[in-house]
């Protein structure tokens, strides 16, 4: 199966207007805004006054997280002893963000020895592990503290309490069946499941434990970054803390983020959650996966502008870098699908020595957006272990689909949607099978039928500035709070426009009722058979603005394109 056989369907609004009217009337809202505001279903105008003006007030009482007041005790008492606090953090954006975050957190605090360590991607894999426990022995170490990592490490922490080392736990991912003998543990998976701290990554892990050591707000952008990296829903406190973060980013308080954000060519007064997701997350990501992060944490970490500049344009060689790897496996990857008819499977497990662990997590995302199933990619080392990374959507737990068969994994963790696990060669297949197996008992079809919700249907006349200008309000957009995806039906392809560009993308110019826009299909170089242009497309795309050599225009971004006469379109009720 190729991606062009994965079949849309988009989902069109199919609002009762009477009700949509009088919701209108009641939160003194109109047109697209309003259309768009009452899909998001607000229960009172304070609800919504909150979702459109975020505020501090949003971000919640720490001593609310499970464990938190003996963790500030332990972590007093070791300032008030000056003992020795070592923080072990991950290797992706929220673990590195949350390490210098903790570690800039408990200097103010008044901690003077503390120090910070990520696990080697390929040396240690994820997370706590003994080598890290025994070396932080041998450097008389008297508190371990953890961050986006430990809460499966029961092994680990019962090492570190016969070698007399204290751990704090901070983590956010899945539980298992029972958590390490710690200090404390604190993970809002622990806390109900409306708890105001339920989604919170990581980093914004870390900066509850700091808010209630300092009693203050700082590295909110930290936070940010991270939220935004690891795909939080940005509702609730993560869409505080990343409106929030965003705006401390204008004020240039970290310097290896103000760094970044020149290497990326981005103006911290503008800068969105899309530019951080696309443009600064995978540069800090980069030196991590081919690396140990520790470029990273020191950008992170640094007060020195020069140092940060410089810090700044090693992450960027290093990306360079990364994406060649990335394409080298990606291709192998699609090739080695043909060759096994995996296309015809619910879900894609593939394993090769010649991968390196630490892009697999990439290549698997790019798949499972092609052929819309679960993906598992596998690096094996020479000792024959494997190191995977998994995505899927969320119509399938890859954390619950791993927990039907832990017997296979060396170990394994993650989330709904990505997950990774160390597996040894042998049971790669009978992985794959056991893997295929949960796949067949899942009542909902994990067939390539891509769903599009469509969030307003618009002619061309509609889109201009100052609808654009009404979409800022809805800010900061990712994750359970997209972009509002709109469609237009019967539009014209403008004679000579349409464009194959290096990278698979689609550039073409659209018309609708003497109205022409720009149009770009980001990996799209699929969707239209150039040969034969039909006479009328239909497009579901987002409007932004897009500037060249000092001139702002409106350019849609796609994300489908297809003949007027086979679109498939079925009601979404709102």
């Amino acid at each position: 199966m190729s991606a062009d056989s994965v079949h849309t369907r988009w989902l069109v609004p199919d609002h009762d207007r009477t009700t949509l009217h009088d919701f209108f009337d009641e939160y003194d809202v109109r047109g697209v805004l309003g259309e768009l505001i009452y899909t998001r279903k607000p229960t009172s105008r304070l609800e919504l006054n909150t979702f459109l003006n975020p505020s501090r007030a949003e971000l919640g009482d720490p001593f609310a997280l499970t464990d938190m007041q003996p963790a500030v005790d332990r972590i007093t008492q070791a300032r008030d002893a000056q003992q020795h606090v070592r923080i072990i953090g991950d290797y992706d954006v929220d673990g590195i963000s949350a390490t210098a975050l903790l570690a800039r957190g408990l200097r103010r605090f008044g901690l003077e020895n503390v120090t910070q360590v990520l696990p080697d991607r390929l040396g240690d894999g994820y997370g706590l592990n003994i080598r890290l426990i025994d070396e932080a022995k041998s450097d008389d170490v008297s508190l371990i503290i953890t961050v986006d990592n430990g809460i499966m490490a029961i092994d680990e922490a019962a090492h570190a309490a016969l070698l007399g080392l204290d751990i704090i736990i901070t983590d956010h991912h899945a539980l298992g069946d029972a958590l390490p003998d710690a200090i404390a543990v604190i993970n809002p998976k622990r806390d109900a499941q409306d708890s105001p701290h339920a989604e919170l990554c990581g980093t914004a892990v870390a900066f509850q434990l700091c808010t209630a050591l300092n009693k203050r707000h700082d590295d909110l952008a930290l936070a940010a970054v991270a939220t935004i990296a690891d795909v939080m829903p940005l509702t609730g406190q993560n869409r505080a803390i990343t409106a929030l973060g965003l705006e401390e980013l204008q004020r240039d308080l970290l310097p290896g983020l103000t760094a970044l954000l020149r290497r990326a060519k981005l103006n911290p007064k503008t800068v969105r959650a899309e530019d951080i997701a696309f443009q600064v997350a995978p540069r800090i990501n980069a030196s991590g996966r081919l690396g140990t992060g520790g470029s990273a944490l020191q950008l992170l970490l640094t007060d020195d502008p020069d140092e940060a500049l410089f810090l700044a344009g090693e992450l960027d060689r290093i990306n360079e870098e990364r994406k060649e790897v990335e394409r080298g496996i990606t291709e192998q990857a699609q090739e080695m699908i043909v060759e096994r008819g995996d296309g015809d499977r619910r879900t894609i497990v593939l394993a090769s020595d010649q991968w390196h662990p630490g892009v697999i997590g990439i290549v698997a995302s790019k798949l499972q957006h092609q052929f819309h199933k679960p993906v598992i990619m596998i690096g094996l080392d020479e000792e024959g272990v494997g190191r995977g990374s998994g995505r899927a959507n969320d119509q399938f737990s890859l954390i619950d689909a791993f927990q039907s068969c832990p017997e296979l994994f060396e170990k394994y963790g993650g989330h709904t949607n990505a997950a990774g696990m160390t597996i040894v060669r042998e049971n790669i297949e009978s992985f794959r099978q056991a893997l295929e197996t949960w796949a067949e008992s899942l009542e909902s079809p994990t067939d390539p039928i891509r769903e599009i919700g469509i969030d307003a249907v618009l002619p061309f006349t509609e889109i201009d500035s100052e609808l654009l200008g009404e979409l800022d309000k809805l800010e900061p957009f990712g994750q359970a709070n997209r972009a509002p995806l709109f469609a237009t039906f019967g539009a014209k392809i403008a004679p000579n426009s349409l464009r194959i560009l290096n990278g698979g993308h689609l550039s073409v110019s659209l018309q609708q009722d003497n109205r022409t826009f720009k149009a770009i299909g980001f990996n799209m170089a699929d969707r239209i058979n150039t040969n034969s242009l039909p006479k009328k497309v239909d497009v579901a795309y987002i409007p932004k603005f897009n500037e060249w050599r000092g001139t702002t225009t409106i350019r849609l971004h796609l994300t489908d394109i297809k003949d007027s006469k086979a679109n498939d379109v079925a009601p979404r009720p709102v």
